[in-house]
């Protein structure tokens, strides 16, 4: 898990698409 994608998942409004990403 990145720390810039981390820090982009709080500010982005589809969080469960972030989550998608982040997996």
């Amino acid at each position: 898990m990145n720390l810039i994608l981390q820090l982009t998942c709080n500010n982005v409004i589809n969080l469960s698409q972030c989550e998608s990403n982040l997996k």
